[in-house]
Formats: C-alpha cells, sequence, structure tokens
C-alpha cells in the first residue's frame, strides 16, 4: 500500500510520553520522512524534541485513513517553526469510522427539523454549539422542546466567509431545569467542502484552547 498525502493535510499527533493528542498540519512528505508544523497548545507551542517517539493518523486524497509511528529526527526554528519526523514500522490503512478530536466552542448555529435529512420542513431555529468535531456537534437550545432524541436535523454554520450546512441525529438530550437542553448530535450527511471548513475551525480552536477529549 502506498501512502500519498499532500501538503497542508491535516494530521492528529499523539506523543505518548503526555498521553495527549495535537493536530497539525504536514509540511512536505517525500515516501519515509514527513515534516509537520509545530502544533500548539493554549497558544504556546508543544514542545517536541528529537529523538521523540509520535503516533500519526492523517488522511489522504482519496479519504483513507492511514496511522503510523514515527521518529522524530530535527526540529526547525522559523517563521513558522516545524519538525521533521521519520516514519518507522508498518502503515495501518482503514476506511471505517474515525475518531475525532473535540473542543469547546460556541458558534451560532441555525437549525431545521427534517424528515429525511435533506429537506426542512419547520421553522429555522437559533441555537450556539457547546462543542463540535468533525463528526458531529453539542448544542444548547432555549427551547428543549425543540428537538428529541432520534429526530434528524439540518444545521448551517457560518464562520467568518465560510458556511457549512449538513443533516444530524440527534443521539442525547439533556434537558435543564429552566426547561432548556443541551442535545448531541452525529452527522449522517456532510459534504466534503462543509467537513474541511468544520475540519479546520476545530482545528484553529484546538490551538487556541486545547482539545477536551477524544469523541464524536
Amino acid at each position: 500500500m502506498n501512502l500519498d498525502i499532500k501538503t497542508g493535510s491535516i494530521a492528529e499527533i499523539r506523543l505518548p510520553k503526555e498521553k495527549k493528542v495535537f493536530w497539525s498540519y504536514v509540511k512536505y512528505f517525500d515516501g519515509r520522512t514527513v515534516s509537520f508544523i509545530q502544533p500548539s497548545r493554549n497558544g504556546n507551542p508543544v514542545h517536541i524534541s528529537h529523538g521523540d517517539k509520535i503516533a500519526v493518523s492523517v488522511t489522504d486524497e482519496t479519504r483513507r485513513n492511514w496511522f503510523f509511528e514515527a521518529v522524530v529526527k530535527e526540529t526547525v526554528i522559523d517563521d513558522v517553526p516545524f519538525f521533521v519526523a521519520e516514519i518507522n514500522g508498518e502503515l495501518i490503512s482503514i476506511n471505517s469510522k474515525r475518531r475525532y478530536l473535540r473542543v469547546l466552542a460556541s458558534i451560532p448555529v441555525s437549525l431545521w427539523r427534517s424528515e429525511d435529512g435533506l429537506m426542512p420542513s419547520g421553522d429555522e431555529i437559533k441555537a450556539v454549539t457547546e462543542s463540535i468535531s468533525p463528526g458531529g456537534m453539542s448544542i444548547f437550545l432555549k427551547d428543549g422542546r425543540a428537538f428529541k432524541e432520534n429526530d434528524t436535523a439540518l444545521i448551517e454554520l457560518k464562520n467568518k466567509n465560510d458556511r457549512a450546512e449538513m443533516s444530524a441525529k440527534i443521539v442525547d438530550k439533556k434537558v435543564l431545569q429552566d426547561g432548556s437542553a443541551i442535545i448531541s448530535m452525529e452527522y449522517i450527511r456532510i459534504g466534503d467542502l462543509s467537513e474541511a471548513i468544520v475540519t479546520r475551525l476545530v482545528y484553529e480552536y484546538q490551538r487556541m484552547y486545547g482539545v477536551i477529549d477524544i469523541g464524536g
């Protein structure tokens, strides 16, 4: 199997010594050596040294997910710091559902009820995210009656000049004392562009504020 990842691909990097996961961009790849932009946590660079072992997950141009281990060979202080790692061991490729980084983020969204996940069947509902990942999000609803578990919703998320659209299933609902609710949603349909917008949004939040867990 041939690994083919491009400059700018987003990678999940695990540092076993810290038991943490960070996101970064691929700077270049030459077949056995790959360089990554130095990841950051809470706005500060993550300390990565020569000889560190890392575990990497990255998606190639065909949307196949690759996992491999690597050893850091060089760190470079530049306008945009990066480090170089040599792939160590076998490449593992899967097409199964990925696990995603999830970050706390308050982002306005618009929701609509939907019977088929394609067309709206009700009025627009304004809400705010509690957390978000490339695989789903949790949302705060002022009116907890708006949705129930197993409902399908259409979602529109706007960030600066970008707009992401997706449909999702409500997989969990927690009603609060004042009648509001927090619902957890998993995407059931999301286009490539919308997925890229959400992924990069999550990545930027992770760089600024850190990741809260690995989940859907």
